[in-house]
């Protein structure tokens, strides 16, 4: 894939659209569109590893609530967005 697909691609990560639409747009596969999603958006780990901490959980609560999906808001707060979820149902 060419740089500049990639690109464009990552463009896409705030623009609305699912990974599935930006896959169909340019001919990928939706793992791959959300591997190019995360990858930059990794929090470097200097110092063991980044926990999902109850501030975390209240963040991403207020994101849920304002309908962005799992991946949005793992993007947003550098987790997984199986993370995210797995945290949110508990409790």
């Amino acid at each position: 894939m060419s740089a500049q697909t990639r690109d464009a691609i990552f463009q896409q990560a705030g623009s609305g659209l699912s990974a599935p639409e930006v896959a169909r747009r340019y001919g990928v596969h939706e793992g791959t569109v959300r591997a190019i999603w995360r990858k930059p958006n990794k929090r470097e780990r200097t110092r063991g590893l980044h926990r999902f901490t109850e501030e975390d959980r209240q963040r991403a609560l207020e994101l849920r609530a304002q309908g962005k999906t799992f991946i949005e808001i793992g993007l947003e707060l550098g987790f997984e967005r199986s993370t995210v979820r797995k945290h949110l149902a508990e409790k």
